[in-house]
């Protein structure tokens, strides 16, 4: 009970220097926004100021100022990434929380409501369903794997040798909390729902059709770069006019 009750104070404390963090990048994110309103505006300011004293001050002006927008958006986009991973990392450390006070209000639903009344014992010990064990332990990413937890609750003939396998499975995962918090939030920065096996096979599956359009592509880029080094070398009056020959490979 201590542990429970310490573990319990622990995300607690998490959760709360999470959404302090959270705050303040907020505000930082503003002020970011804020900053690259004026500075593209100062930016186009002094670029017109600069032409009128003379073309190059007028380049350097906007060298400048395209060089010092760009690194701001660049920070910007920094701030934006780690705001989304701690509003991530804190709905994922908010719903461990739910399922340890057993508030099923914030606890996900699964995609397997429904109950099995012909089951020997899922409607009398509330297996599966809303409010149920199912719900209750189920953090699987993807639709099958949810699916393939329900049926290892439900299967009627438990298989010992089995049991203890999966035990020993879960005894090695159990101290690896910072890689199961990474392996979750970088899935949910990328993935709103959860995935599908079947979508996922397919996927893979054209991947095969893929790659001969990805060797057409990679062709046709080296051979543009071998058409502007023919071309700037003919200007150069280094050789003759060959890179007529590779545009007209290129497009054909």
């Amino acid at each position: 009970m201590a542990s429970f009750d310490s573990r319990k104070r622990e995300l607690e404390r998490i959760c709360a220097r999470l959404r302090n963090r959270i705050h303040r990048l907020e505000s930082c994110s503003r002020r970011i926004s804020w900053m690259r309103l004026w500075i593209f505006l100062a930016g186009i300011v002094a670029t017109i100021m600069a032409v009128r004293t003379s073309e190059s001050a007028g380049w350097l002006a906007l060298v400048l100022s395209i060089g010092g927008f760009s690194a701001v958006v660049r920070y910007h986009r920094r701030i934006e990434t780690s705001l989304n991973r701690h509003t991530v990392f804190l709905r994922l450390k908010k719903q461990q929380l739910a399922r340890m006070k057993l508030d099923w209000e914030h606890i996900p639903q699964t995609l397997h409501n429904d109950t099995d009344p012909a089951h020997p014992y899922d409607v009398d010990l509330h297996i599966t369903g809303r409010h149920s064990l199912h719900q209750l332990i189920d953090t699987a990413i993807s639709v099958d794997g949810s699916a393939l937890l329900r049926q290892w609750l439900l299967f009627p003939k438990p298989d010992l040798h089995w049991i203890r396998k999966q035990q020993r499975i879960i005894r090695e995962l159990t101290p690896l909390r910072t890689f199961r918090d990474k392996l979750l939030l970088h899935f949910y920065m990328h993935h709103d729902s959860r995935l599908h096996g079947e979508k996922i096979i397919q996927w893979l599956q054209q991947i095969v059709a893929i790659r001969p359009l990805a060797l057409s592509v990679i062709f046709a880029g080296l051979l543009a770069i071998c058409n502007w080094v023919l071309f700037w070398g003919h200007q150069a009056e280094l050789w003759p006019a060959f890179w007529w020959i590779s545009g007209g490979a290129h497009v054909t």
